[in-house]
């Protein structure tokens, strides 16, 4: 899906010199949604409070999107015609460090003017400006309009409901007990704020959520980190309309995950080294060496990035990302990922473990909307379609060696066996001769390498 740009903003210095950001333009090394370092890192925050910057220090009164729109009320004319309102905000800034506060307050107003797209989307229903605006610089901005935009990019209808399976019936599922353990464990994806009464009640919501759908549904298998997906899904959409999202998502996005078993899963993550070996041969080659195989990017892909992250921030923008693109996508940002962390990579032994170490634990502070546009560009650069067909082709002539490595091993052992055997009609006919070499030395002689030699020549054209 080829990205287009939705928000321009233009601001106005005190020199009275426009300035336009474009979303593709902006090269900032830090997502929207944690511009400070110091980000407090943990889940289920819906503030949306602005926070202040050097140079940019807003005043505390404007805290929130909403209450902006509300006190201010400004619209694209008033932007764009140098706005009283707008001087003021950027006033407290400017003159400690025009260039920081200049973005600092497009950076607000970039995610202001795009909620209000948004909006306007939402009432129009127009879906493509939606997809667009998931996958462009800062996603959705926030949980609110996650709440109304996720079950569109989904497809489900949020008036649908589906019947409750009996308690009994889901307790006796296969995979029951493993749900319930996994969601136990699941303590860190809840927010750390939230009271345990709410939070157990919570957990149960999620059993149930996900025992619904594999009751529904009993060619899907569960697996661990399915749990991961449908906690997020839950704590923005709450449950009724996390079941009808998930629901969708487990027939499509996430249907190869939930085979019986890997074989699938391991065919999409396998396809991450020809997407690797054409952006960097050699960084391909390294991992090749160190033989580090696939299996440190499959949390990422199978749990959306949802278990390896600790930023709620960066879980639900990627949720926004994967939600409007290809069910590939999580495989086109593993590799991006990668490709960023070379010089991290490269300085390691080669050697499996050491490789691997690295590669499964995620940094906090990877620059996330960076990686998302260059996932982007390697997808319309080397779609699913090209990967999958250079991936046959590597299996196929995986499967070539291998057979004929198969077909020389086995030709050597025919020819050790047949040298044993050899070897001892040798001594035998040898040890016959000399029994007998006493009275018929050369008659026995010459009757004996004629049969040996008869023998040997049978053998060998068989």
């Amino acid at each position: 899906m080829r990205r287009r740009n939705i928000v321009t903003i233009s601001t106005t210095s005190d020199s009275g010199k426009n300035q336009t950001v474009d979303d593709s333009q902006d090269q900032e090394n830090s997502t929207c949604s944690s511009t400070d370092a110091n980000e407090q890192r943990s889940f289920g925050t819906n503030d949306l409070s602005v926070k202040a910057e050097p140079g940019n220090e807003l005043k505390e009164k404007i805290v929130n999107y909403a209450e902006y729109d509300k006190v201010q009320n400004i619209s694209d004319s008033a932007l764009n015609n140098h706005s009283p309102k707008i001087k003021v905000i950027m006033a407290e800034g400017v003159h400690q460090s025009e260039t920081q506060a200049s973005r600092g307050v497009q950076d607000f107003h970039r995610k202001f003017r795009k909620i209000r797209v948004i909006r306007q989307a939402l009432e129009d229903d127009e879906l493509e400006t939606l997809f667009e605006a998931a996958v462009n610089k800062c996603g959705l901005v926030d949980d609110e309009i996650r709440r109304k935009v996720w079950p569109k990019l989904a497809g489900v209808d949020v008036y649908e409901t589906s019947p409750r399976p009996d308690s009994k019936v889901l307790e006796m599922h296969n995979y029951y007990s493993q749900v319930v353990l996994d969601v136990n464990r699941s303590l860190k994806r809840f927010p750390p704020s939230i009271e345990e009464k709410r939070r157990l009640a919570m957990q149960d919501q999620l059993v149930l959520l996900i025992m619904r759908i594999l009751v529904k549904y009993p060619d899907l298998h569960y697996y661990q980190g399915y749990h991961d997906i449908c906690v997020t899904f839950l704590l923005v959409l709450g449950e009724e309309i996390a079941f009808n999202v998930i629901e969708k998502l487990s027939t499509t996005h996430l249907r190869v995950f939930m085979d019986k078993t890997m074989e699938r899963t391991n065919e999409v993550l396998e396809c991450i080294y020809p997407l690797l070996y054409k952006v960097n041969p050699v960084l391909h080659d390294f991992l090749l060496r160190s033989d580090v195989g696939v299996i440190f990017s499959l949390s990422w892909v199978i749990t959306w990035y949802g278990h390896v992250l600790n930023c709620y921030s960066d879980v639900v923008r990627l949720f926004d990302l994967f939600l409007a693109s290809h069910p590939w996508m999580p495989l086109y940002l593993a590799a991006t990922i990668v490709l960023h962390r070379e010089s991290e990579i490269m300085d390691q032994d080669c050697d499996m473990a050491c490789v691997h170490s690295v590669l499964s634990k995620i940094p906090d502070d990877l620059p996330f909307e960076i990686l998302i546009s260059k996932a982007l560009d390697l997808f319309d650069a080397y779609p699913p379609e090209v990967l999958k067909a250079e991936q046959e082709l590597i299996t196929r002539q995986k499967k070539q060696r291998e057979a004929e490595l198969t077909r020389r091993r086995l030709k050597l052992k025919q020819v050790q066996q047949k040298g044993l055997v050899c070897g001892t009609i040798y001594a035998l006919c040898g040890n016959v001769t000399e029994y007998f070499s006493a009275r018929w030395t050369v008659p026995i002689t010459m009757a004996a390498a004629v049969v040996f030699y008869a023998v040997i020549y049978q053998f060998y054209n068989k």
